[in-house]
C-alpha cells in the first residue's frame, strides 16, 4: 500500500489560507527597502514549500544538511544586503563572506543538533519548532541587543521583532518541511517549550563559540575588515 500523500497547508485550516498566503509576500517589501534587506526572503521560501505536497524524507542526516543548506541561504542573502548598502558594522558572523560562512557553519551545526534531539525526544511539529526557533532569535540575536533595545522602543519595535522571528523560525522550519526524523509522540507539558528553547539556544551559542574558537585558535579567520573593501576574506 501506498503511504498517504501528507496534506499541503492549503488542505488545512481553510479559514486561515488566504490570510497565510498573503504573508509570504511580505517579504518582498524588504527589496524596496534603501539600503535592501532581502534576508526575509527566505520566509516566502517557507510558505511556499507549505504548499507544495510532498513526503518529507526520514533521515536525519537529510535534516541537517537541510539545516546547513537554509542556514547558508539566510547568511547569504543577509551578506548581500549588507554589501549592498556598505554597513560599517554588519550584524553577521564575520563582514567577510567565506569566514561568515565558515563560522555560521558551527551555529547552524549546533543548533540542527538540537532540534534533531527535540523532534526524537519530544515529537515537536512544524509550527512548535517556528515559534520556538522564533522566540529563541529575539532572545539571542546581536547577543541579546534585538530583545533588549526591542523593549525600550515598543511598540515600534515589534516590526524588528517579526523580521527576527521569522527569520529564525524558518532555520528550522524549512529542514522540518524537507526531512521529518522519526520521532516519539509524548503527551506535551508546559515544561517542554521553555525547556525546548534552552537547548536550541545552547545548542546553537555551543555550536558557535566552540567551533569559532577553534578556528580562531588555529588562525583560520582573517582579521576583520570593512566589508566593502574584502567582500570575501
Amino acid at each position: 500500500m501506498p503511504k498517504p500523500r501528507p496534506p499541503s497547508m492549503d488542505e488545512t485550516a481553510p479559514p486561515w489560507r488566504f490570510a497565510f498566503i498573503l504573508t509570504g509576500f511580505l517579504p518582498l517589501i524588504g527589496l524596496l527597502w534603501r539600503p535592501i534587506a532581502p534576508g526575509a526572503l527566505v520566509y516566502s521560501a517557507f510558505m511556499i514549500l507549505c504548499f507544495v505536497p510532498f513526503q518529507p524524507v526520514r533521515r536525519a542526516p537529510v535534516f541537517l544538511l537541510a539545516t546547513l543548506a537554509t542556514g547558508a541561504v539566510i547568511e547569504l542573502t543577509a551578506w548581500g544586503g549588507h554589501y549592498a548598502a556598505c554597513t560599517a558594522s554588519p550584524a553577521l558572523f564575520h563582514p567577510q563572506l567565506l569566514a561568515d560562512l565558515l563560522l555560521a557553519a558551527g551555529f547552524y551545526t549546533g543548533g540542527g543538533l538540537a532540534s534533531l534531539y527535540l523532534f526524537r525526544r519530544f515529537g515537536f511539529g512544524i509550527v512548535e519548532a517556528f515559534v520556538i526557533h522564533g522566540i529563541m532569535g529575539i532572545a539571542i540575536e546581536q547577543q541579546g541587543a534585538v530583545l533588549l533595545s526591542g523593549m525600550v522602543a515598543l511598540p515600534a519595535s515589534a516590526l524588528i521583532w517579526a523580521y527576527v522571528f521569522a527569520i529564525y523560525g524558518c532555520m528550522v522550519a524549512i529542514p522540518r518541511r524537507l526531512a521529518a526524523p522519526r520521532a516519539t509522540r509524548v503527551e506535551r507539558q508546559w515544561w517542554h517549550y521553555p525547556l525546548a528553547l534552552a537547548i536550541c539556544a545552547g545548542g546553537s551559542i555551543a555550536g558557535l563559540y566552540g567551533w569559532g574558537l577553534a578556528l580562531w585558535a588555529d588562525g583560520v579567520l582573517p582579521p576583520h575588515q570593512p566589508i566593502c573593501a574584502a567582500p570575501f576574506w
